[in-house]
């Protein structure tokens, strides 16, 4: 589901639909590793080859999943196409990258029907709420919270506009995160506070138990990992911790 949703950003961003937020997360997501960085300039490439043919070749979108998948698994690259290809050549060229456009598009489409996945609840006095892992949230008032109605297959994440205490329920292999318009905390399993208004220069994290890992969403590279007790101030202008 991972990869489907930055497929999604990739394509929104070279069509200059992206929200400012989308492209941050994407560029922080871009910034982590090689891979990740191929992975977006093979997009982009198949993106550059389709632009002016191959819309109206026929498919078959479950093979053509299998074979997008198999690509991206074994190789970032895409072939470019030169003046000198044959005529053959350039068929079976287009025909793959048809497939590949085909499956972005499908990949599109079961993603804007995934967001019946997503809730957003808007605290005015303050409210609280068990999510479906079982974590607790109580929303500080003026408070908006989007969060998963599922369980996701990969991370667990949610989107906090205001303040709220999260206590975390730990499951191992789904790290829980929560994203700020500043920052980024990664969590396990703990309790703790999060504060980040828009009117706000600083967010504001306070940890009552366990441990939980802080990056800036604009510099992915500055993060801090804070322990039972501890606080961390994030100065929205400057940057830093």
């Amino acid at each position: 589901m991972e990869q489907k949703e930055f497929i999604r950003r990739i394509i929104e961003n070279r069509n200059g639909k992206l929200s400012q937020e989308d492209y941050r997360v994407l560029e922080a997501w871009k910034a982590k590793s090689d891979d990740n960085r191929a992975f977006v300039k093979s997009i982009e490439r198949t993106l550059d080859l389709t632009a002016d043919y191959g819309n109206d070749l026929e498919f078959d979108s479950s093979k053509a999943f299998s074979k997008f998948t198999q690509t991206i698994n074994n190789t970032a690259e895409v072939i470019p196409l030169k003046k000198s290809v044959s005529k053959r050549r350039f068929l079976k060229i287009a025909a793959s990258v048809a497939i590949l456009l085909a499956v972005i598009s499908t990949i599109w489409v079961n993603q804007g029907n995934a967001t019946s996945e997503i809730a957003t609840l808007y605290s005015e006095k303050g409210e609280s709420i068990t999510l479906i892992d079982q974590s607790k949230v109580v929303l500080n008032q003026k408070s908006h919270l989007e969060h998963f109605t599922s369980m996701p297959s990969n991370s667990r994440n949610v989107k906090l506009n205001g303040e709220a205490f999260f206590d975390v329920y730990k499951i191992s292999d789904k790290p829980f995160l929560i994203n700020t318009n500043s920052i980024q905390i990664e969590v396990l399993g703990t309790s703790f506070n999060v504060r980040d208004l828009d009117s706000e220069e600083e967010s504001l994290v306070f940890v009552k138990t366990g441990k939980v890992k802080i990056s800036s969403i604009s510099n992915p590279r500055k993060k801090i990992i804070l322990t039972p007790g501890e606080q961390v101030i994030f100065n929205k202008k400057t940057g830093n911790f």
